[in-house]
């Protein structure tokens, strides 16, 4: 659920992050690269994460028919969060179609961060609750990643039980923002006048347009941004149009939750914004009338009481505006 505020100041929001993945029940346990065992000072696969609440407890012991095999299905490789910040643990599993509860295990995972592919080793084997929407997943597998960009994740799934049973791989994409240093929580939060800002297109896409907002640290003195802006519309004549944020994702952008962001002079951050821009009814109300022209927008900085204007041509429709948290850099937050 997304927040709605008529926004004067900007504030820190309980974002939701969108992951689009159901995890199954876990079982097994540490994996070791595909070069051997562990030895002294390998890194350890994680071991999988608890079952998700009301699921089925640990599935029993499956023993199939001699000489059975299993029909040919198609396994897909999802992570979640998709979009993540450096250190923070991301999870990955297998998932096939099934109405009836079946074996379905990761035997390697190749997190895309040259860490090297890992190998889990054999478990008993298991048949994995069917999920709802007819979905069998495997136990999952995580990873924090070191170093920030776009990840793609490869994960090799065997569908069935026994060596001799066939092994299947799929990819899904990750992207990591870089986590501000420690001592950015010591630092100051940043005032207006610390900061400069510019826009930029984004997009459009049936009615929907998106613009991201870049903010620079144009002081000598490092500042910190946490949460999400504050926003207000003006038009040609300097009067203040009606103005509502909504907190969250967007049909341009997924949904993320607020993370610390450090900006050393210089640096930038930004944040995505997207609105529609078509009026609603049948027949539709005149254009300007639904949608009116804004030529200027005040940006509060999250937890501030004052602001910064940009200029921004825009005709966001009964001034409804989705807005997302600030992130580090000038990425603009991807969906996977």
């Amino acid at each position: 659920m997304t927040k709605s505020r008529n926004l004067t100041v900007g504030r820190v929001g309980a974002g939701v992050v969108i992951c689009g993945v159901l995890l199954g029940a876990c079982s097994g346990g540490t994996g070791y690269h595909a070069a051997g065992p562990p030895m002294s000072g390998a890194r350890k696969a994680t071991s999988p994460i608890a079952a998700t609440p009301g699921a089925t407890s640990s599935p029993a012991s499956f023993s199939p028919e001699p000489n059975s095999t299993w029909p040919p299905s198609t396994v897909s490789a999802l992570a979640g969060p998709a979009v993540t910040f450096t250190g923070e643990r991301v999870r990955a599993f297998a998932q096939v179609q099934s109405s009836t509860p079946m074996p379905l295990v990761v035997t390697r995972a190749d997190f895309g961060d040259g860490s090297g592919i890992i190998t889990f080793p054999a478990t008993t084997c298991r048949a994995d609750p069917v999920r709802p929407y007819g979905l069998v997943n495997s136990p999952p597998v995580s990873h924090r990643y070191a170093r920030p960009g776009q990840h793609t994740i490869r994960i090799w799934a065997r569908l069935g039980c026994g060596p001799d049973q066939p092994v299947q791989s799929d990819t899904a994409m990750v992207y990591a923002y870089r986590s501000a240093p420690l001592a950015a929580a010591s630092w100051p939060r940043c005032q207006p006048g610390q900061l400069s800002a510019a826009l930029a297109s984004i997009g459009a896409a049936t009615g929907h347009v998106g613009v991201q907002i870049v903010l620079r640290n144009v002081s000598a003195a490092p500042c910190h941004l946490y949460g999400f802006p504050g926003l207000q519309l003006f038009n040609a004549s300097g009067v203040a149009l009606p103005t509502v944020t909504h907190w969250g994702g967007s049909f341009l952008f997924p949904a993320l939750s607020p993370h610390l962001v450090g900006l050393a002079p210089a640096q930038k951050a930004s944040f995505d914004l997207a609105y529609v821009d078509i009026p609603i009814g049948n027949p539709p109300p005149p254009y300007q009338q639904a949608c009116p022209a804004a030529t200027t927008l005040a940006i509060i900085p999250p937890d501030d009481f004052t602001s910064l204007s940009i200029t921004a041509n825009i005709s966001p429709c009964n001034g409804d505006l989705s807005v997302s948290p600030v992130v580090p850099g000038t990425t603009r937050i991807p969906f996977d």
